[in-house]
């Protein structure tokens, strides 16, 4: 009798920690912006920042998640978009891994992560797939965004089932033109409510 009524006891104190874990349980938004302020003045986008930053805070808004700028340790040298193609191409051509600046928060506090920058030769920037090498994603909701110049998702959410295949990867990809990334937080709303992930 003693033990039926301590694994009862049990058994109720197991679901509603995991009840508590489910109410607890947050969104993260991480993004590279090869523009914008690296400290966003506050909550909501503003007309200051990058286009995929712009992105990016629109989502954490409207999904009322927390953010991280996931950079490189060793910045691109302003010279241009034209060089900065150029760069980005022949990091895609020999599969580097630049090195990542700081580190993530803890992501065991987190259930869906949104993972999104710009298109740059069809996918991520390379650091990235550094940053996918280092940390584990495993039981998490994936959903992969972009902004780019008119060249579409590319093979952002692929990579993201490639690299994290005990993930559940979104196969959507929330796709935004660069030029009307700063006018696009009704389009994030409609696309983020398709796809149930709108909870305010």
């Amino acid at each position: 009798m003693k033990i039926t009524k301590f694994l009862a006891a049990a058994a109720l104190a197991a679901a509603a920690m995991a009840a508590c874990q489910a109410a607890s349980a947050k969104a993260l938004v991480l993004y590279y912006s090869q523009l914008g302020p690296q400290k966003a003045a506050d909550a909501h986008p503003s007309q200051d920042m990058g286009n995929t930053q712009y992105l990016a805070y629109a989502i954490k808004d409207a999904v009322d998640a927390d953010i991280f700028r996931v950079e490189n340790a060793v910045p691109y040298e302003d010279n241009g978009y034209k060089a900065l193609t150029e760069v980005a191409k022949k990091e895609r051509q020999t599969n580097v891994r630049p090195t990542m600046k700081g580190s993530l928060p803890d992501l065991s506090q987190y259930d869906t992560v949104y993972i999104g920058g710009p298109v740059w030769w069809s996918d991520y920037p390379m650091v990235f797939y550094t940053m996918l090498d280092r940390y584990d994603f495993a039981g998490k909701t994936l959903v992969a965004f972009n902004t780019n110049g008119g060249s579409g998702p590319g093979v952002m959410v692929s990579t993201l089932k490639r690299a994290e295949p005990n993930a559940r990867v979104l196969d959507d990809c929330l796709d935004i033109s660069s030029s009307k990334s700063k006018q696009s937080n009704e389009s994030v709303k409609t696309w983020l409510n398709a796809h149930s992930l709108l909870n305010k």
